[in-house]
C-alpha cells in the first residue's frame, strides 16, 4: 500500500483526464509497434493497460518518486504504461519464439544504432522485431526526460529523416543534428549498461 501523503497527493489529481491521456498514449505506444509489425496482445485494449497503470501505482506496487517525477502523468507512461506493455508483447503468449539470435556488439558505431536499417537490412523475424522494441523503448527511458529528444525519437522512430523532422516540429536541422547526437550517445549508455 502508498503511505497516506502519497494517497493525498494523487487523489488531488484529476483522474477522469488521467485515464483518457494514458489510454491514448498506450493506443499510440500499441500503435507503434503494430506498425512495425510487432505482435501486439489482442485480448488488452490500451484502457486496460492505462486502468492497470493506475491500479498498481495506487497498490504501492509502483513507487512514484514526486521528487524525481513531479508530474504523476508522465510517470505513469514513461515508467509504468511502457513496462507494462513491453512485458505484453514480450510474453510467450504473444511473441513466437525465434531460432536465431543476434549478438549485440556494444563496440559497433554510432550508425549501428539505426533500428531501420537494421530492421530492413532482411526480412525480420518475431524475434527481430521484439528485440528491437525493446531496444526502442530503451532508448525512450534514457531519453524521457528530455522533452526535445523525446519528440525526435518518435519522429526517428517513424524512419523520418533528418530534415523532415526539423520541417516536422519546426526546429532546425543542426538543432535536430544535436539531439540525433545526444539520443545516440544516451542510446548507446543505455545499450551497454
Amino acid at each position: 500500500m502508498i503511505d497516506q501523503q502519497t494517497f493525498d497527493s494523487l487523489n488531488k489529481y484529476d483522474w477522469d483526464l488521467i485515464i483518457l491521456d494514458l489510454t491514448r498514449y498506450a493506443k499510440d505506444c500499441l500503435d507503434i509497434f503494430s506498425n512495425a509489425k510487432v505482435k501486439v496482445p489482442k485480448d488488452r485494449q490500451p484502457v486496460d493497460f492505462a486502468k492497470e497503470a493506475i491500479k498498481l501505482l495506487y497498490g504501492g506496487e509502483r513507487h512514484w518518486d514526486q521528487s524525481k517525477y513531479p508530474d504523476v502523468t508522465k510517470f505513469l507512461k514513461n515508467s509504468v504504461i511502457d513496462s507494462l506493455i513491453s512485458n505484453a508483447i514480450s510474453s510467450p503468449d504473444v511473441k513466437k519464439k525465434a531460432k536465431t539470435q543476434i549478438p549485440v556488439n556494444s563496440g559497433e558505431s554510432e550508425e549501428a544504432l539505426n533500428l531501420s536499417d537494421i530492421i530492413k537490412s532482411k526480412e525480420p523475424t518475431a524475434e527481430m522485431e521484439i528485440i528491437a522494441e525493446e531496444i526502442v523503448s530503451k532508448i525512450r527511458y534514457a531519453n524521457k526526460d528530455d522533452d526535445d529528444a523525446t519528440l525526435v525519437l518518435e519522429e526517428l522512430v517513424k524512419y523520418s529523416k533528418s530534415r523532415e523532422i526539423s520541417a516536422d516540429l519546426g526546429i532546425g536541422i543542426e538543432e535536430v543534428r544535436k539531439i540525433i547526437k545526444r539520443i545516440r550517445r544516451r542510446a548507446k549508455d543505455s545499450l551497454d549498461a
